[in-house]
Formats: C-alpha cells, sequence, structure tokens
C-alpha cells in the first residue's frame, strides 16, 4: 500500500462540510491495554500470540507502558509532525515508517521513560506516517486476513490464517480518532466517510477491501471491517499448497471450463469463494475474450492473464452505473465468457440469460448448504432468476470454511436439466432436474464421474470416448500434482504449457 497522506490535516478539496478537515492533537490516536495471552503460542520482539481465557489474543507487547509514556509520546509526535511536514512528500510506505521512527527515537533520547524507547518510537511512527493501530497491524499481513473494528472503543479485532479470530490489546481512543484514521486510508480512492456517505465499500491501491458504517446505520458508532490482500496472490499452487481442493478436483474443473459450462461457487462468508475463482481464471484458455465484472472493487482486474480481456465495474451507489447494467453491456462486448464477482440481486438473471445466448460464466454468490439450497436461492429475492433461465446452471461448486484456520472445497454437484433435454422425458417419475454429486467432502467420486456431465460434454466436443476423457482428467491431474512442487514456474506459464511437446 503506498498512499499519499499529510501529517496533520487530511484535505480531501470536497466541500467546506468535509469531516476530515479537522487538525489532529498531537497526541497517540489508539491506546494499548495490559492484556496479554496466558499462555504465548507464538512471539517475537513486538507482539504475542497465544490462550486467553476461552479466545485467542493477539497483543503488542507494551508491558511498562504508562500514562506518563502516552504524554511523552504526545509531545514526541508533535515534533515529528513539525520535522516531517518540511519534507516534499510523504508517503506511507516502509521507508517513511523508518524515517518517522529514527526521528522519534532522537527526540525520546531527550526523556526518561519506563516503557522501551525503541517500542515508543515504533508507535508514534505508525500513528503519525501511519494509520496507527491499523498499520501496525498491516505489518504483519501475511498473516493476518481480516482487520475488524466493531466499535471505537471496543478491542480491535483480527483474523489470522493459523489461529483464525483473534482480539487485541489495542483499540482507538474516540470516535473521531478512528474517523480520521479511516480517512487518512481512504485517501487513494478519493472517497470519504462522513455524514453525507455513511457507508463506504472501498479497494485501496493494494487490493485491500474496506468496508465502514456510520451510525445511524451502525448503532455502537462507526465500524469497519479491513480484509487484506497480504501480497498473497491466490493462485493454483497455493490452492493445492494449501489443500483446498485435490489435483484432481482441479482438473475436473479443468474440463468444466473447456467444455464452456457455467460454473457457480457458493458458499457462506469468509468461505474463500473470491480466492477460488481467481485461482479458476488461470484454467480460462488465454484466447479467450473474458468480460470481467464486479461492484466497487477491483478483485479480479489485477488477477487478469487474458490476451483479450476487459473490465467492467459497477457500483452500489444510487444514480451510478449498476452491476446489473454492466452485465448487460458486457454482453454487447462480443464476450467469450463471463467472469462476475459476485451476483446477488437482479444482475443474476442477465448472467444466466448471457449463457442462454452461448455465453459461458463464472462467479461466486453466498450460499449456506449445497445442492437443491442454490436454486431456491437463485429463485427467490432478490435474484428472482426465472425457472428457464436457472436451468442454464451446470455446476456448483460449494466452499466451507474448516474451523477458523482454512478454507476447502467441500463439494461439486452438477445439474441435469429436463428442458435442456438432459433428463429422459419418458422416465416413469420426470423431475424438473437431478443432483449429481461429483466430489463430496473434498473428494470425487468415481462413480459419479461415470455418468458426469462434464466429461460427457468434453468428450463430445473433442470426439473422444469417456475412457479416453477419464485418462485426460488423470493426466490433468497429475501435471497439476507437479505444478504444487514446481516454485519456480509462473502458474499462468505452467498451465499454458500444458500439452505442449516436452
Amino acid at each position: 500500500m503506498r498512499l499519499p497522506i499529510q501529517l496533520t490535516r487530511l484535505a480531501s478539496g470536497r466541500g467546506a462540510h468535509s469531516e476530515a478537515e479537522d487538525s489532529r492533537p498531537a497526541s497517540l490516536c489508539f491506546s494499548v491495554t495490559q492484556d496479554y495471552p496466558d499462555k504465548v503460542l507464538w512471539a517475537d520482539n513486538t507482539r504475542a500470540i497465544g490462550d486467553r481465557g476461552q479466545q485467542h489474543m493477539y497483543s503488542l507487547l507494551a508491558l511498562n507502558l504508562d500514562r506518563g509514556d502516552l504524554d511523552v509520546a504526545g509531545k514526541v509526535k508533535a515534533g515529528v509532525i513539525e520535522v516531517l511536514s518540511k519534507e516534499p512528500s510523504i508517503q506511507y510506505a516502509k521507508d517513511s515508517i523508518s524515517k518517522a521512527q529514527n526521528t522519534a527515537a532522537g527526540m525520546l533520547a531527550q526523556y526518561g521513560t519506563r516503557e522501551s524507547k525503541e517500542l515508543l518510537a515504533y508507535m508514534i511512527a505508525h500513528d503519525t506516517v501511519g494509520f496507527g493501530p491499523i498499520s501496525i497491524l498491516l505489518e504483519d499481513q501475511q498473516n493476518i486476513e481480516e482487520i475488524v473494528v466493531n466499535a471505537p472503543a471496543s478491542p480491535i479485532g483480527i483474523y489470522h490464517a493459523t489461529y483464525g479470530y483473534c482480539t487485541t490489546n489495542m483499540r482507538f481512543n474516540s470516535e473521531r480518532d478512528f474517523r480520521y484514521t479511516l480517512n487518512k486510508m481512504l485517501v487513494s480512492t478519493e472517497r470519504e466517510i462522513n455524514s453525507n456517505t455513511p457507508i463506504i465499500d472501498a479497494q485501496l491501491n493494494d487490493g485491500s477491501r474496506v468496508h465502514a458504517q456510520l451510525k445511524p446505520y451502525s448503532s455502537n458508532g462507526t465500524l469497519a471491517t479491513i480484509r487484506l490482500n497480504g501480497g498473497k496472490r491466490m493462485d493454483i499452487r497455493r490452492i493445492l499448497q494449501l489443500g483446498t481442493a485435490t489435483p484432481e478436483e482441479l482438473a475436473y474443473l479443468w474440463l468444466a471450463i473447456e467444455s464452456n459450462l457455467n460454473i457457480v461457487i457458493a458458499g457462506a462468508p469468509a468461505a474463500g469463494k473470491t480466492s477460488f475463482l481467481l485461482a479458476l481464471n488461470a484454467l480460462v484458455p488465454r484466447y479467450s475474450r473474458v468480460i470481467t465484472i464486479e461492484e466497487d472493487v477491483n478483485e479480479l482486474r489485477q488477477y487478469c492473464n487474458f490476451t483479450n480481456v476487459v473490465s467492467l465495474q459497477g457500483s452500489s451507489i444510487r444514480g451510478m452505473t449498476s452491476l446489473k447494467e454492466q452485465v448487460i453491456n458486457a454482453l454487447h462486448l462480443r464476450p467469450d465468457r463471463l467472469i462476475v464477482g459476485e451476483i446477488r440481486g437482479n444482475e443474476a438473471s442477465d448472467v444466466l440469460s448471457g449463457s442462454n445466448f452461448g455465453i459461458p460464466f463464472m462467479t461466486t454468490m453466498h450460499s449456506s448448504d449445497n445442492g437443491n439450497a442454490i436454486m431456491s436461492r437463485l429463485q427467490a429475492k432478490p435474484m428472482s432468476v426465472e425457472p428457464q433461465l436457472v436451468s442454464m446452471l451446470d455446476v456448483a461448486v460449494f466452499m466451507r470454511q474448516k474451523g477458523m484456520q482454512s478454507r476447502t472445497l467441500d463439494s461439486i454437484a452438477e445439474y441435469r436439466w429436463l428442458s435442456r433435454n438432459e433428463i429422459g422425458a419418458d422416465e416413469t417419475d420426470p423431475v424438473e432436474y437431478k443432483v449429481n454429486y461429483i466430489a463430496t467432502d473434498g473428494a470425487l467420486s468415481n462413480d459419479a464421474l461415470s455418468c458426469s456431465k462434464v466429461i460427457g460434454a468434453y468428450a463430445k466436443i473433442h470426439g473422444l470416448r469417456i475412457p479416453a476423457t477419464m485418462k485426460e482428467l488423470k493426466s490433468r491431474a497429475a501435471f497439476l500434482s507437479k505444478l504444487a512442487q514446481d516454485t519456480d514456474a509462473d502458474t499462468s506459464e505452467y498451465i499454458a504449457s500444458y500439452g505442449e511437446p516436452k
């Protein structure tokens, strides 16, 4: 993340009533409580993670910090602001934090403190050039997936990749401090949370996503969640290394994509749907004309490897181009495939309608259950997809959060439809559709594969018999297994090389 900021005033230039125009006093915007794990599971020089009662705790190690030290920190912060404000440009970046920390350390030398001067300088630097406790946590974004502030006075929470949800011993001092920090983070997005825009859903330069709300929409005061990108691209190799899906499951989905079948990735919030969709992008043939569509954020755009790609963005803001309108616009751009970040409203009908015209899609949607439940979800409000359009769905992948530490592909379902002549009308008890579970509990079923819609579609397109197609699936699974071990190869280049002569 590299965001232009000002040290004492956030000049948005968007009207006289901008709430971010207030100058901040020279005091830290956050406090650190004397709460630490009873049983330490991991620690370094500045922080520790462990058990405290029935929950995990992530603590900044400020064991000797007292009121006197905080008063000193406020005075030094004022001095750091004065020094750095003379710089032509200050950016939130590692070198700027380091410079602010060195400046603070030099000023602290004249004061007596109980707490380590190094730690105090570290806190002052993040509070001055960074985002206070948020940027302290951002330094560990390889492990932290999400930062949660339920209310300004509440302890900040995190979702850790290894330890799940942890409460921290840091909190903002006031509503004003928290809102000032949020708007400092949002500078690069040219947006601001205030009484005129009380709900914000924005994406920062590094791909991290910020959602925040003010009163009265959040009854306890300003809240925010910051879903971190973490610099970790979720590609096929990482999916395999984490055990999110098996090589056989990915090989099956590879055949489904090349057969131009329609795929929905479903699951509960934070189940890994978008990450899995991003990973599957590498399996789409590069020569395809792909249109990616999403609302408010650009999670798909940054990972496109296609030679002929167009990225469209809708907005949830009234009066702006909606996701539904952008889906309709995409159908006018001669796409070979649509990739939609998420369907949750009336745009679902247009996505499925496009597939009726021969334009396959991949998308995600929220669904807490698999199988038949996804049909009810599509046909219920607010999606309200007509039954004849629902029948365009071919494959559903269901993701599940396993405990608090990992996401996994839980099951894969294929749908056969009477209206598409995929079910014999002469059956004694004809039904609208049938579900064939290709994978359950994270493992492919050989019996289900023997009558798979995907296997049949791929065989028909390539003029193969079913045994030959099954052999192709195994060949691709073996190819993907090697990818998990080859840490040097670029994932997209590796997959594109499949079938090339050795």
